[in-house]
């Protein structure tokens, strides 16, 4: 009995897990339908089927249908960027349904644990109390409800490191193409296609931004979107940067080799603050954990020689 209850949980875990984490990325805005006919410009930087991938992973019948079974239920989210849209698009998800379909999920999650709950309560209730029964079928939903938006935290994290991590390689990047005659959109372009084999999140931003300024939105609202949808601050600090740089007419490419230096510098820096908080956070451990440990192997021996040879002495 116990084993189907445990067998019971893990499947319902795995299943709202994997459809938490797997929820595929249809078409990241409706302009990139519009771009799918333009000149083979765009094409000869992709290659063949690179577009789609920029756009989304290919959408999964089956739990799209499931949860536009929920997702009727939920207006249609505003055009602007709300809170919950913002999340989601820097977590990777930038179709219009993103949210309705977000919603769906954590209405799913709850109904998903709520009936393992109930199964739960079925099976062991007349080995628990009643009073805690009822408290876990309470409780079920309420932590289905939940666990979405703390997996979605996490892949904000994720994606936000990741992108952090690959700026200063993209940046340097930008700053060959640029210095090597392509202009700013042409570089976006081919930095995003390629900076995407260490980097997918970061390839998708550029690659948005790019398009973004093809179907007509201006540079500087399109590197404004861009700070928007993450919170990275280099990446905050160098799009500050080319705005300036476009208002004022200055060199792009000098900008761009300024603001790679001065990038490397910051990297640098919080590297050896890193390594100088080292030793702060391993001092609770190390007098905590480890230096009781070495007392005990260390003095422990002859600490039990002393005892004995105290009650030798007693004896006699």
């Amino acid at each position: 009995m116990v084993a189907l209850i445990v067998i019971l949980i893990f499947i319902a875990v795995t299943v709202n897990t994997y459809i938490i984490l797997w929820l595929p990325r249809r078409e990241a805005r409706l302009t990139k339908q519009r771009l799918r006919d333009l000149s083979d410009l765009q094409s000869s930087y992709f290659g063949a089927g690179s577009e789609s991938e920029a756009a989304g992973r290919p959408s999964r019948p089956f739990f799209t249908k499931l949860t536009s079974l929920f997702s009727i239920f939920i207006k249609k989210e505003r055009p602007e960027f709300s809170s919950l849209r913002l999340s989601l698009m820097r977590a990777g998800h930038y179709h219009e349904n993103a949210g309705r379909e977000y919603m769906a999920l954590r209405i799913l999650s709850a109904v998903i644990l709520l009936v393992v709950g109930f199964v739960f309560v079925f099976l062991v209730r007349e080995k628990a109390p009643s009073a805690l029964l009822a408290l876990l079928v309470m409780m079920a939903p309420v932590a289905g409800y939940t666990l979405p938006a703390f997996i979605l935290k996490w892949k904000i994290n994720r994606r936000q490191e990741e992108i952090a991590g690959s700026l200063p390689d993209a940046l340097d990047f930008l700053v060959v193409c640029v210095e090597a005659g392509l202009g700013l959109n042409a570089a976006l372009l081919r930095v995003g296609s390629e900076i995407k084999v260490k980097s997918r999140g970061l390839g998708e931003e550029l690659t948005l931004v790019n398009q973004e300024m093809r179907t007509g939105v201006s540079r500087e609202k399109a590197l404004r979107h861009l700070s928007q949808r993450n919170l990275v601050r280099d990446l905050n600090v160098v799009v500050a940067s080319l705005i300036l740089a476009d208002k004022l007419g200055t060199s792009v490419a000098d900008t761009l080799r300024a603001q790679a230096e001065s990038l490397r510098i910051r990297v640098r820096q919080r590297a050896e603050e890193r390594a100088a908080r080292a030793g702060l956070k391993l001092l609770f451990p190390l007098v905590f954990m480890i230096l009781p440990t070495l007392f005990i192997v260390i003095l422990g021996p002859a600490m039990i020689m002393g005892v004995r040879a105290l009650k030798a002495m007693s004896g006699q």
